[in-house]
């Protein structure tokens, strides 16, 4: 974080008397953030190449394969002087626009063609949690923790409707789209187009929104959990639900779960389709205003949310591997996948099973209980009817099954699947995923196929092969918690070290010049001149660098301490400094010139040239024996 100066003058009042001056620090800006863990990132084009990330308050855009920052959205400065941070993102469909909810409630819509932001949508009372767009993107829903789903019509640039009924903080949303008719269109005209909204919340809770009559028209609370996220498959025929103990639900949409081929709708749902369509007909030549039109639309609306009632059919669930609570259920772009990230160091990569691989698991099913029916006597006269329509009816591990998992050295907090176009140019590679993690980093695995084998019939788990990771954005930012920061004498370095490094930055750019390895530092000052630094460690050592090479000098002292240095300070003449540590000592250093001898090219078998050169170093001067731990020296 980079603080500005902001210096109050002293004025006087009416009789002349001083009021007293003060100085006010802001803060002007924030560095070394590749992205904030509440959000999870998304791909902000259809080639997969650049991804969007929440830093604190603002967007960054960033190059994948090159690994740096592409773009930098910074909303405009608000009155009160404070940004809200950024807590959930969504993008478009097809589409450069992007939505950022904040900490404040507040909604804001980017374009990334320009960068501009003209809209800023305010709706809720607290936290935005939850955030999507429709799948032809005029439509937004969000929620929050107060509760409250709003739809928002993008193109107005207003909000349609609040829906009120979860008693916790909703924490996922999704459309599903209606179902065309033998045209190819939907039935409906109203700005909904037809289309249910689903959303789930901490109260263990997935209710289903009919959003033509605002009706919530059909409620789950069978979870025993808290639910946590959801999502829809492309063709809207099953959905998926993720709780906080090691279940996975999965229901059937519209009865179309079940469905093995074609588009996943039946002949009842056009035939219901084409009677909608002709209803809309006939009340369109009845005059407006009419009893028989108030009549007809009362019965469009009972049949609507009776629909509605019957839109989610449960089809069991399925246990994950990893027991941590989800986070983030995710379907890729055709359906074939289903990404599962919990809050441990894992995403899961579920494979969605095609039609031809869940008929024969049917068949393989109907044929072991026959077998079994034959073989025990006992079962001669049970209803053969009964078993043979339970042996017909798809449960939820005949959907998905575990393909791979992803797996993490920092804990995992949230993911984005790239588009498949990214997968054109990386022959026999199935998946694409970004993994953000908690430790200020965005990771880029790849999942290719695994090895043609023997494979089962049953569709087979193996057909992915183990994750690898491809690229990292990693080298803008700390890995862990900044320990110390300095700047140098004349303003233009900025040295900052944590236990996975020290690392040197422009102030004026913010961009990471150089990381030099160190030991666990936890504070640093810089020598006179600006060039070099010496950093107090966990371990008690005093590490010395040359700043502008990187480099790292013999000239510290490893074991200056027997106890972490807790803080330095430079001495008012500038001849050394002052570490205070955890073994009860404070200790004085000045800086001294060293010679050190570097063997040069040699000129033959038997000689070799020698050159002596002046290198910066610290030697200890006297040690103040103190009575405790002295943390901090000033």
């Amino acid at each position: 974080l980079v603080f500005t100066r902001l210096e109050a003058p002293g004025w006087s009042s009416p009789r002349g008397a001083m009021v007293k001056a003060y100085l006010r620090y802001e803060q002007a800006r924030a560095f070394g953030v590749i992205a904030s863990p509440e959000a999870c990132p998304v791909y902000a084009d259809e080639k997969g190449k650049l991804v969007v990330t929440a830093a604190l308050e603002r967007l960054a855009v960033w190059d994948v394969r090159r690994g740096v920052e592409h773009q930098s959205l910074i909303p405009p400065a608000r009155e009160s002087g404070l940004v809200p941070a950024v807590t959930k993102i969504a993008r478009a469909p097809n589409s450069s626009l992007v939505a950022a909810g904040a900490a404040d409630g507040s909604i804001r819509l980017w374009n990334l063609e320009d960068g501009t932001s003209d809209v800023l949508l305010k709706g809720h009372k607290s936290e935005v949690t939850a955030l999507r767009f429709n799948a032809s993107g005029s439509l937004l829903v969000s929620g929050g923790k107060d509760t409250n789903v709003v739809i928002w019509d993008v193109v107005a640039e207003m909000g349609l409707c609040r829906l009120r009924g979860h008693k916790d903080q909703v924490t996922d949303a999704v459309f599903v789209e209606a179902a065309p008719n033998t045209s190819g269109s939907t039935t409906k005209t109203s700005a909904s187009n037809g289309a249910r909204l689903v959303t789930c919340g901490k109260d263990a809770a997935v209710r289903v929104w009919d959003l033509d009559t605002q009706h919530c028209a059909q409620t789950l609370a069978h979870f025993g959990a808290e639910c946590w996220s959801l999502d829809v498959d492309p063709r809207n025929a099953r959905l998926v639900v993720g709780t906080a103990d090691e279940r996975l639900h999965v229901f059937s949409v519209a009865g179309r779960g079940g469905d093995f081929g074609g588009d996943g709708f039946s002949e009842n749902d056009d035939d219901a389709a084409d009677g909608d369509e002709n209803d809309e007909t006939a009340v369109g030549k009845r005059r407006p205003g009419s009893e028989d039109e108030t009549k007809a639309r009362r019965e469009r609306d009972a049949v609507s949310i009776a629909e509605a009632s019957a839109l989610l059919t449960p089809m069991g669930f399925v246990r994950r591997a990893d027991r941590s609570r989800v986070s983030t259920v995710r379907f890729d772009e055709r359906g074939t996948f289903l990404g599962v990230q919990t809050v441990g160091r894992a995403v899961e990569v579920y494979r969605c099973r095609d039609a031809r691989e869940m008929s024969k698991r049917l068949k393989r099913r109907a044929k072991r209980r026959r077998e079994k029916r034959k073989a025990d006597k006992k079962t001669e006269h049970s209803d053969e009817s009964e078993e043979e329509e339970g042996a017909n009816v798809l449960d939820a591990s005949d959907v998905v099954d575990l393909a791979a998992v992803v797996r993490t050295k920092s804990k995992t907090r949230g993911f984005a699947f790239a588009p498949r176009a990214r997968l054109k140019k990386r022959p026999g590679v199935k998946v694409v995923l970004a993994v953000l993690t908690d430790a200020n980093a965005v990771e880029e695995w790849e999942i290719a196929g695994a090895d043609d084998g023997d494979g089962d019939d049953d569709g087979g788990s193996k057909e992915l092969a183990e994750p690898t990771r491809a690229r990292a954005l990693e080298a803008a930012g700390h890995r862990a918690d900044v320990r110390a920061a300095a700047l140098s004498p004349n303003d233009a370095t900025l040295v900052t070290c944590s236990h996975k490094g020290v690392k040197v930055w422009d102030p004026s750019s913010g961009s990471c010049a150089r990381t030099i390895e160190s030991g666990y530092g936890l504070c640093v000052v810089f020598a006179p001149g600006g060039r070099h630094v010496v950093v107090g460690t966990k371990g008690g050592a005093l590490e010395l660098f040359d700043v502008d090479a990187g480099a790292f000098l013999s000239g510290g002292v490893p074991d200056a301490h027997e106890g972490a240095v807790w803080g330095m300070a430079s001495l008012p003449d500038g001849s050394g400094f002052v570490t205070a540590s955890a073994d009860k000592t404070v200790k004085f250093f000045e800086w001294t010139l060293a010679e050190v001898e570097e063997n040069g090219d040699e000129t033959n078998e038997t000689t070799q040239s020698v050159f002596t050169r002046r290198e910066l170093c610290v030697s200890h001067v006297k040690t103040l024996q103190m009575a405790e731990d002295v943390e901090r020296e000033r």
